[in-house]
Formats: C-alpha cells, sequence, structure tokens
C-alpha cells in the first residue's frame, strides 16, 4: 500500500459542483480509458485484455470464471482518492489531493500520473478547468517524489501493522467521529440516512477484507470478528451530523445516481483500542461505499485524557 499526496495548481477558476471528487473521479477514469485502452468500442467484460489493463484492472477488476464463491460480483476499486469538500476554485489556488494505493494498482502507479496530467490538460468539469500537477509527496516518508519515475520502495508499506490491536486496554473511553466527506452506509442491504456504528464497523472490515483477497492475495476473513462483537458494547452520546446528499450522472448506466451520505460528527463511548487498528486502516481506506470518489473520509479523535492511545497520523 502507499499513501500520497498530488499538489494541484489551478490555472483558472472556475465550478466544481457539485463536488471536487465527484468531477474527478469521472475525469480521471476517461482520461485513464484513453492511455491504456487498445479497443475503444469494447467492454471490459468481452475484452480479452481486460485483466492485463490498467483501466481493466482499476476500474473493472476481473472475477475468475471459476470463482465458485459468489461473494461478490464487483471487487472494490483498490484506490481511493482523497480530494478536499471544494465545489469551486480560484486561479492560481492550490489543492491537496490525496491518493492510496492498494496491492497490485501500485504497479500502475504510472498511469495515475499519465492520467492526472492528461486531464490537467483537458480541463475539470464543464468549465474545462486547467490546472499543473506540480508535485507528489509520499506521507510515509514525507519526501517528494520525482513524479517522473516510478514508486520507491521507501514508500510502500504494509496494512497489517495498521490493524494490530496492541492498543486494546478493557477501558471504556469517549472519542469523537469526524465524517469530512459524505459516508454512505448500508445495513440489511439498505441505505441509511442516520449514522450507526455497528454498520460502520462493518463497513470497515468488509472493505479490508475484500481489497485483501482481491488485490493483495491475502485472506483475512474472520481476523474481525471479536471487534464485529464489540460493536454493539458503544454508546452514542452525540449526533452533530446530517444527511448530505449529492447526484452524478453514470454515463455508462445513462442514469442520475445518488451519490450523498452522512456528513459531521459523532462522540461515542467505549473501548476505543480495540478499534484502533480498524481506525488506522480507515484513514487510508475511508469507510463506506464509493471511496474511491472520495466519500467516506474519516478522522477519529479521543477525548479522554486519561487514555494513552495514539490515535494515528
Amino acid at each position: 500500500m502507499a499513501s500520497l499526496d498530488f499538489s494541484l495548481q489551478f490555472l483558472v477558476g472556475g465550478d466544481l459542483r457539485p463536488w471536487l471528487g465527484l468531477v474527478l473521479r469521472g475525469g480521471f477514469g476517461s482520461a485513464l480509458r484513453s492511455l491504456s485502452c487498445g479497443l475503444k468500442d469494447a467492454t471490459c467484460k468481452s475484452c480479452l485484455l481486460a485483466a492485463r489493463c490498467a483501466y481493466g484492472y482499476l476500474f473493472e477488476t476481473p472475477v475468475p470464471f471459476d470463482d465458485h464463491s459468489q461473494r461478490i460480483w464487483h471487487p472494490p476499486h483498490p484506490f481511493v482518492w482523497k480530494p478536499p469538500l471544494l465545489d469551486q476554485v480560484a486561479a492560481s489556488q492550490s489543492v491537496s489531493l490525496g491518493l492510496t494505493l492498494v496491492g497490485k494498482a501500485l504497479d500502475y502507479y504510472p498511469y495515475f500520473i499519465l492520467s492526472l496530467e492528461q486531464l490537467a490538460c483537458g480541463g475539470l468539469g464543464r468549465d474545462r478547468i486547467r490546472f499543473e500537477l506540480t508535485g507528489v509527496r509520499c506521507l510515509k516518508t514525507g519526501a517528494d517524489l520525482n513524479k517522473d519515475r516510478g514508486l520507491p520502495e521507501s514508500s510502500i508499506f504494509t496494512i497489517n501493522p495498521l490493524l494490530d490491536d496492541d492498543n486494546y486496554s478493557g477501558d471504556f473511553s469517549r472519542f469523537k467521529i469526524i465524517m469530512k466527506t459524505p459516508l454512505r452506509l448500508k445495513k440489511s442491504g439498505q441505505r441509511l440516512f442516520h449514522f450507526d456504528f455497528d454498520s460502520f464497523v462493518g463497513s470497515i472490515v468488509r472493505r479490508i477484507e475484500l481489497l485483501a483477497e482481491w488485490h493483495c492475495d491475502q485472506d483475512l476473513f474472520l481476523r474481525f470478528s471479536h471487534i464485529l462483537e464489540s460493536a454493539s458494547s458503544v454508546k452514542v452520546i452525540s449526533d452533530d451530523s446530517h444527511f448530505h446528499d449529492w447526484f452524478r450522472f453514470n454515463k455508462r448506466q445513462n442514469q442520475v445516481m445518488p451519490v450523498g451520505g452522512t456528513l459531521g460528527e459523532v462522540i461515542l463511548e467505549g473501548d476505543y483500542g480495540i478499534f484502533s487498528g480498524l481506525f488506522n486502516a480507515a484513514r487510508y481506506l475511508g469507510a463506506g461505499n464509493q471511496t474511491s470518489f472520495g466519500l467516506g473520509q474519516v478522522e477519529f479523535t479521543v477525548l479522554d485524557d486519561e487514555f494513552q492511545c495514539n490515535p494515528g497520523t
């Protein structure tokens, strides 16, 4: 896994409504496909090159024909954009854009650079807002990277150390969850319009399990059963969150789709230590659905001074 920060400088101002994240994700997908797809009129499902194509792997991860598990038909995307909550930009404005790459997606890092640079020339959104990619920084080491070269080994880390719950204490504490971008949760297959801690923890667990299985060749299923059981003991002390809805037009399905979720913050009481590993992973991977757009960006803060736990970076 690698966590990166791209520095963008906009050359002109303009409208990015409803949100930079939705506009960016759509533009990036189009640029990536134009760079990597040799059969422009074919669908990924019918293309023999899909498994070896950057677009095919990153956006339409192939499901093997001999996979009889049928647990999932659409594997999660092995990348997470982390754009700021902006819908307008000004000329000369600098923006920090985060990106997390997972597992085999690391091999396609050059495509992210080239796709962003192509998108920079064509512009974002209806206004075709042009920008420059002025730098890439590794969040692990803090070092500036040469965007014309591949990822150095020093920038890559595994998810396993993040998941360690060495901070487990058995003591209850108050902690805050801040939803920086809309968090999309489901419960029993139904979309939730409010924050639910059990569903929140379950979404992180499922996300880690599927990313590990499909993109890292790891089996983490059943590792988190004790954490899922502990989620029911956490109490909500205050809930200052609200549902915020957005809509986007899906060209492939030719329809408008909702992409909103819960924004704001909640304060809870429970054993933060037992969840700390999951929370550390969620900082990089997001929570809930549609994280590749930048949805589900979350932060965590321990509120009790006497609870000595490092909430991460």
